[in-house]
């Protein structure tokens, strides 16, 4: 975590002079090693950034203020960094006090000017300029805001390999009953992560909601071996079985559930109904008691 606070920082005051291409989710990763030449490139950057302010600093004396209401609202997220989530790490909502700051930080440099001539046009100028350029910024990108399927597409648009970005779009297709749409873009995000229970979990979900059990069956089974304390995956896989005909790969579901369910009650009631569908009356009675 402390490794990616440089490129962090650096986010964030991008976004606070230039806020072009904001989106809901960002998909910046944790820095791995110091290593590497995006680290020296984001370090050098910082370094050279701080020195520039630290002579405004030096130099207007009414700013000082204003620095640090830049700064210092942005110490909670880059320390919460250790806890973030990955694909979450970072967002522009953490800068609204910075703005304050910024706009602070403006004024005191327009009123530190004094003289006549072409300085003092600027000082008179530059506010508006500044104002304007924000305010249009903020018009552009109004359009992406209007609901939550553009505000989702707009995040895998500026961070097309964010897990999170792409299974909350397919979430929201789903809602929208675009199964299709919702399909495709889970198979985009587990091209980023493979690993992603979620993502495994939610596609295999939308699969059997197609009636395409063949297809969901193998997305249940990595999404138990991933995780397999989730109880509500092997009722959903070996109902998926079942309905392949795969009535022994139903039964050994449903029996690696329970030793991991701890003999949930569900699950042996779940067991004794295929035990009937079978035939085998004699098991299913037995496993209908062990729900009592």
């Amino acid at each position: 975590a402390v490794l990616t606070v440089p490129s962090a920082l650096l986010f964030y005051l991008r976004n606070l002079l230039f806020p072009i291409g904001v989106a809901a989710f960002y998909d910046l990763p944790y820095t791995q090693t110091m290593f590497s030449a995006k680290f020296a490139l984001t370090l050098l950057i910082m370094v050279s950034v701080a020195g520039l302010l630290w002579a405004l600093y030096s130099r207007v004396s009414r700013g000082r203020t204003a620095l640090g209401w830049i700064f210092l609202p942005l110490l909670p997220p880059l320390a919460g960094l250790r806890v973030f989530t990955h694909g979450d790490l970072v967002h522009d909502r953490y800068l609204y006090l910075s703005t304050m700051g910024f706009a602070m930080f403006v004024a005191a440099l327009v009123i530190n000017v004094t003289e006549n001539g072409w300085k003092r046009r600027v000082r008179q100028i530059l506010p508006f300029v500044l104002a304007g350029a924000f305010i249009w910024l903020s018009i552009t990108q109004l359009g992406y805001w209007k609901n939550n399927l553009a505000l989702y597409q707009r995040g895998t648009q500026i961070s097309p390999r964010s897990v999170l970005a792409l299974d909350t779009l397919a979430n929201e297709l789903f809602r929208r009953n675009d199964l299709a749409g919702a399909v495709n873009t889970y198979e985009r995000s587990l091209a980023v992560d493979p690993n992603s229970w979620t993502t495994n979990m939610a596609l295999a979900v939308t699969l059997t909601g197609m009636r395409e059990d063949a297809q969901a069956i193998p997305y249940y089974v990595r999404a138990i071996n991933i995780d397999p304390q989730n109880t509500d995956q092997y009722f959903m896989l070996a109902r998926a079985q079942e309905q392949q005909n795969l009535y022994s790969d139903a039964e050994q579901t449903i029996v690696r559930g329970l030793a991991v369910a701890n003999n949930l009650a569900q699950l042996h009631f779940e067991l004794g109904s295929l035990l009937e569908r079978r035939g085998d009356f004699a098991g299913a009675r037995g496993e209908y008691k062990r729900t009592l």
